[in-house]
Parts: C-alpha cells; structure tokens; sequence
C-alpha cells in the first residue's frame, strides 16, 4: 500500500516520521498474509503543524537523528575495542612492561627465564567417551563447548553431558577436580581463537576429560598466570603461525604444544602481573558494560525525540506561518469550485 501525502499540505517526510511511531499490529487483518485495510489507515489521525513547521521538524529530526547515528556507531564499535584493549594489557605483561617500575622497588626479583612448556608442568589429553555411554546424571564430562572465551568452564543445561559416577574411579587419569588449565585442541577455522582457547577450571570442579581437549598442571606457575600467558598475543601467534594445517579442521597437539617457551617471572611477580590484569579488565569490563547501557539509551532516545517532534515541541512555532487548517480548507474550496468532468457514453459510429 503507497501513502500519498498532499504536497501543499504535508511534507512527505513529516509524514513518513509520523508513521514510524505507529504500532500497526492492532489493524493488520488476521489471514495467512498479515495486511491492512486502506480503510483502517485513512482513520488514523495525523497531528498537522503548519508546511513550514513540518519542514522546521523534518529537518530539526534529521539532524538529529544524524547525532544519535554517529553515537551508535562508536558505541558499537567499543565491543571491538574492548577486546583490542585486553589484548593491549596482556603484551605489556608478559614483556614485562606492565611491572617495570615495580620491579625497580621490589625487595627480591629473580630474572625472567624462558622455558619450554614441557618443562613446566604435566600435559595430558582427554580420552574418548562413546556418547552411547552418556546418561541423565552422574559426572560431567568436559567438551570443547564448555571452554567459554572468558576463560571459565561453563556449564548449562544444554552444554551439560554426564557419565556414570563409577567413571571417576573407573578412568582416575581423566577425572578431574579444581584448579587446572584446560586447552582446546580441535577447531573449524582460526578466525575465533577457538583452537588451543584455554580455561582454567575451579575449585569446586569436577568432571572427565573428554577427547579434543588438552589438561595441563603448571609447577612453577600460578594457574592464574598461565592462563593470561595463554590468552596473550605472544602464545595466540605462536599457534596462529605454527598450527595452520591447511585443512578444514584445525588441530594441535600436546606435542606441539610442548615446544612453546613460556617466559617465568619469579612468583611474587606472578601474583603482582596477575594482580594488575585483573585490574585493568575490570575497568574495560566496566566502560564496556557503560557503553552497552549507553547504546540502549541511544534507541530510546529517537523514540523520545520524536514524541516531543509530534507534541509539538521540538521547534519554535511561527506565528507568522500558515495554519494548516487554513490550507485545508482553501484546498476544499478549491476542489469545491473546481468544474466537475462530465460523464456519458460516447457517440455512436
């Protein structure tokens, strides 16, 4: 259905804005094929300023509309960057930078020292549980999909598989409880960092290592430390560079693995770089919760602009502007004098 407006009476756009703001949902008809009646739309009353004013409004909206426009974008673009700025955080930390100065007042600091994965702690990959050995309860059983990109295991009630309880004496090598870092080892692409993704388990976790999915126990490291030394930029291209196969189905092994050099701090460095990574997420985490809530806002605020636009309060009136009622009722007189077109057959050969 086309909406027509009256060109000396209403500016297209004004009225287009005005349609916006309506729910059609009450007049649609209820057949297969929503529609509307041309009837139902004709009956809908449409607040009606003076031409120059709707123009004064259109463009007052537009301008706008323009803003809130530009506002979104670079809100939205703080998702982006919320992950750039962490990114940013753990190179400065594992290059040293982010507890430069604190090194030159700390009492004892022994020298970082790089060291080969396989040196630093005890790997061990998952096993293979046949899903027909899956049951309603019991033990979780750790997959791919509970490794979330925070870095925690996640469970839910649809990424939540159980085994029977007698599995964790049955396989006491794959059964799992608390702290431990835990290592995605199969992905479709390298676009989401899903391959070689790592988490660290809790305290109070329990459940069975499944297959693609790699279990490692740092000994000189803190499990917090390594799981920031595994989401840096540093770890992310070492297997970015040296695990691409080539095929659809990305993989990396734990022997692969063993081959990265982790660069040690002594502890008390440790806790300290920890202690400042989880400061400064915490304040990206906040700007971005920030930014979302500001997007949201942004959205309600067009809706509240153009209520005060059709309450007549967007722009200053005019007294000097034509009363739309005038017009329309010249517009009717005109009609009114205009020659009517006669009708009748025509003539006959």
């Amino acid at each position: 259905m086309a909406v027509t407006p009256h060109q000396r009476l209403v500016e297209s756009k004004f009225l287009y804005r005005f349609l916006t703001t309506l729910d059609f949902a009450p007049f649609s008809v209820a057949t297969t094929v929503p529609s509307i009646r041309k009837g139902d739309v004709g009956s809908i009353r449409l607040p009606l300023p003076p031409l120059a004013e709707q123009k004064r409004i259109v463009a007052k909206l537009d301008a706008l509309n323009a803003k809130s426009a530009r506002a979104r974008t670079e809100l939205a673009r703080i998702e982006t960057l919320v992950s750039r700025y962490k990114q940013a955080v753990l190179s400065k930390a594992f290059s040293g930078e982010l507890t430069r100065e604190w090194r030159k007042v700390a009492a004892t600091i022994w020298p970082w020292r790089l060291e080969f994965w396989r040196d630093c702690g005890e790997t061990l990959n998952g096993r293979a549980f046949p899903s027909d050995e899956y049951c309603e309860s019991g033990v979780r059983l750790l997959r791919p999909g509970n490794l979330a990109e925070s870095g925690v295991v996640f469970w839910s009630s649809k990424n939540s598989r159980f085994l029977p309880n007698n599995y964790a004496v049955k396989f006491p090598k794959h059964f799992v409880k608390g702290e431990a870092i835990l290592i995605n080892l199969t992905a479709q692409s390298l676009e989401d960092q899903f391959l070689a993704r790592a988490c660290l388990s809790s305290a109070s976790d329990e459940f069975m290592l499944n297959q693609r999915i790699g279990l490692f126990r740092p000994r000189n490291m803190i499990p917090k430390f390594c799981l920031f030394a595994l989401k840096s930029p540093r770890f992310r291209s070492f297997v970015d560079n040296g695990m691409n196969s080539g095929s659809l189905i990305q993989h990396v092994h734990t022997k692969q693995l063993e081959q990265y050099k982790f660069d040690i701090p002594d502890i008390e460095e440790q806790h300290e770089i920890v202690r400042r990574i989880e400061s400064a997420f915490a304040r990206i985490d906040r700007l971005a919760k920030e930014a979302k809530r500001a997007l949201a806002l942004v959205g309600r605020l067009d809706e509240a602009i153009l209520a005060k636009a059709f309450r007549g309060e967007l722009v200053p009136q005019d007294e000097n502007d034509e009363p739309a009622e005038h017009l329309l009722a010249r517009i009717r007189a005109e009609r009114e004098s205009a020659p009517k077109g006669r009708r009748g057959r025509g003539a006959k050969a």
